[in-house]
């Protein structure tokens, strides 16, 4: 039986499901909405939601994403709901509309988000389990590690240069970098992203003043942000770019210095079918630096048999969801360990981490237990625990639970 992968691409106004069995391929765009019966609690997306929502026989939900994010309830047909839920919600129905009545199944879903929230995904993955996405078959990427995934499938792309990428969608306008480079012989791609000041209603694109004016605003900022950098090739995606009539300053403006241009709607869905692929496969990948991955190796330096080593926590690219670790040090400084920052093998920054539970007594005569985690995009949770020393010292039990702020 062939791999069956699920690419999601999540937007706060529309959504770009990807299915992929063998050589067949089903897409789906639908409104990030969600419907609901007056009477009875039946839920319904996509086109059947919008008859539904016509013909006024119930209540229609739009936002859902923005609302999940900012973790926030919603009152339909009289009864309150999580945001969050009514995403949940959506999603397993939009699944099945696109599987339809074939009764297929996602070997692997990979979800992805325009911002990369860790608290948000860290509760998004906890809770997708219950509305038919297994956790152990279930990834959630950043739109720029998207990215990455896609222009690993075109090494034509990233060989001929920087990629440039446009997104434009309803009240919102980014624009993505993709790249390549080799640190340490490890070939490493690295994505970042600009939000744009130019973001308009798409309904701006219904008549020839919106369109010239659309033009215009876009025309000027390709000039901007595409001069001095040597973009071979950008992409445009998005509802925005679904036809291409109404802009061709803005296209030329691309074009200029021999760019070329191309056009993909399904660009980031693409991208996580791509990185669901590759994790069934266990392929080895370049190291991805972008969104959702740590843009540093974080290590401890620590002693051993009176020499100073690295303790690596989390590699450069790590992701920020499944990077963890524990494990046990006997310490030779009371005071702290230093956690260090490295970029590419140079170490850009070095932090305390105090040992505040060291018990009063002389020195190596103490185990440590220390669990690390990220708790956010800027921050590392470290949780240390005397571990006692055998039977001399038993575990006094004693807990410390610190947060350290990587970068400003």
């Amino acid at each position: 039986m062939a791999m069956q992968y699920l690419g999601i691409d999540l937007s706060n106004s529309e959504s770009t499901l990807l299915f992929s069995s063998g050589e067949r391929e089903h897409t789906l765009s639908l409104a990030t909405a969600i419907f609901r019966e007056q009477e009875k609690e039946r839920w319904y997306v996509g086109t059947e939601a919008c008859e539904k929502a016509l013909a006024g026989t119930g209540s229609m939900t739009e936002n859902l994403l923005a609302g999940s994010e900012r973790g926030g309830s919603i009152l339909v047909e009289g009864t309150e709901y999580r945001a969050i839920e009514l995403l949940a919600r959506f999603l397993k129905l939009a699944k099945r509309e696109l599987l339809g009545e074939e009764k297929e199944e996602a070997t692997y879903t990979v979800l992805v988000l325009p911002e990369y929230r860790l608290s948000f995904v860290r509760e998004l993955h906890t809770l997708l389990p219950q509305y038919d996405f297994p956790a152990d078959t279930l990834r959630i990427i950043s739109r720029e590690e998207s990215f990455l995934h896609f222009l690993r499938g075109e090494p034509a792309l990233l060989e001929a240069g920087e990629v440039g990428l446009y997104a434009l969608e309803e009240k919102s306008f980014a624009f993505y970098a993709g790249r390549s480079k080799k640190e340490k012989n490890k070939d490493v791609l690295l994505a970042e992203t600009q939000n744009m000041r130019e973001a308009f209603t798409l309904k701006m694109l219904n008549n020839t003043q919106g369109e010239n004016y659309a033009d215009h605003l876009l025309a000027a900022n390709a000039e901007k942000v595409l001069r001095n950098r040597h973009f071979a090739s950008v992409i445009l995606t998005g509802p925005g770019f679904n036809r291409m009539d109404w802009s061709p300053n803005f296209q030329r403006s691309v074009c200029k210095g021999q760019r070329k241009l191309y056009q993909d709607k399904t660009v980031f869905a693409q991208g996580g079918l791509l990185a669901g692929r590759a994790a069934v496969e266990k392929r080895e990948l370049p190291r991805l630096v972008c969104k959702g991955r740590s843009p540093v190796r974080l290590s401890l330096l620590v002693k051993h048999e009176g020499q100073e080593r690295e303790l690596v926590l989390a590699e450069r690219g790590a992701a920020l969801l499944t990077a963890v670790g524990r494990f046990r040090f006997l310490p030779e400084d009371r005071k702290e360990v230093q956690l260090l920052l490295s970029d590419g093998g140079r170490v850009i920054r070095s932090l305390p981490v105090a040992l505040d539970v060291l018990p009063e007594r002389e020195d190596k005569s103490c185990y440590i237990d220390v669990s690390f985690r990220f708790s956010d995009e800027r921050r590392a949770e470290f949780t240390l625990v005397d571990a006692g020393f055998g039977e001399i010292f038993p575990p006094s039990g004693k807990e410390s639970r610190q947060e350290v702020e990587l970068w400003d």
